[in-house]
């Protein structure tokens, strides 16, 4: 098949697929899912664009590995791949490479595949990393295949942050969130930085008014210096005047008397 070709293919390949059929069972998440997903996709958009770093994530994309069923993970990753936001698919075929990390958030119905089924199928299809967040209990799990081909090992929590190898971060539930550190600081939502950003052009803005102001001072203050200088400049000249005036004054009286 020629690349023309393949990229004919991988055009025709659906986006969307059927609620229910063999292998997949779909059901309606509700916004709480949603807004948990985003708070583990944005800040990873967020952090790594800022740093023009070449990775691909996307959020319920279609995934078509090689003789396996299509799935669409929560998170994805994609190392070393531009981060080109016209694809509507991931095709490994075409794209040349798998997956290398996901991040499922549980909902209602989808326990048993997120910390089973698809432990199993990430391992297998050797997708390196994969995080399995519960907001409802606040739990965070991690795997990582390191050992044997095909095997996850669990991540161990290391003060209470699990590491993503993969992307240098760590992933830790705060509150009922969960969040992305980068050495320790946590990597912001767009909203947030956003916000810090306005808090950052308030507190600009107030220190250069404040410096402004303090200039305006220092040179109202060195123009009243200039002028008290002048001042008694200009009364010392009439002083040393007059004592000139008193001088002779006294000269000639001087002159006069017998």
């Amino acid at each position: 098949m020629t690349a023309l070709q393949r990229a004919s293919v991988v055009e025709q390949l659906p986006s969307e697929f059927p609620l229910t059929g063999p292998g997949v069972c779909f059901l309606p998440e509700g916004i709480p899912h949603q807004e948990a997903v985003m708070r583990a996709w944005e800040p990873l958009l967020f952090h790594f664009r800022s740093r023009n770093r070449r990775i691909f994530f996307a959020r319920d994309m279609a995934v078509y590995y090689p003789g396996e069923e299509v799935f669409a993970p929560d998170t994805m990753a994609v190392l070393d791949v531009d981060d080109d936001r016209t694809r509507t698919s991931w095709c490994v075929n075409a794209e040349g490479k798998g997956l290398d990390l996901c991040i499922e958030v549980v909902s209602p119905g989808s326990k048993r595949k997120d910390l089973e089924a698809n432990v199993v199928r990430y391992a297998r299809l050797g997708i390196r990393e994969y995080f399995v967040h519960e907001p409802h209990n606040c739990e965070l799990t991690g795997f990582r295949g390191e050992r044997l081909p095909g095997r996850y090992v669990p991540i161990r929590p290391h003060n209470g942050l699990l590491r993503s190898e993969v992307l240098g971060l760590d992933f830790s539930v705060i509150g009922d969130c969960l969040r992305v550190l980068h050495n320790g600081a946590i990597v912001p939502l767009f909203g947030e930085a956003y916000d810090a950003a306005k808090e950052e052009t308030r507190q600009e803005r107030e220190m250069r008014l404040r410096a402004q102001a303090e200039a305006r001072q220092e040179r109202e203050m060195r123009v009243r210096a200039q002028a008290e200088a002048a001042d008694r400049a200009q009364l010392a000249e009439q002083l040393a005047d007059r004592l000139a005036e008193a001088h002779a004054v006294i000269e000639k009286l001087g002159k006069q008397t017998p």
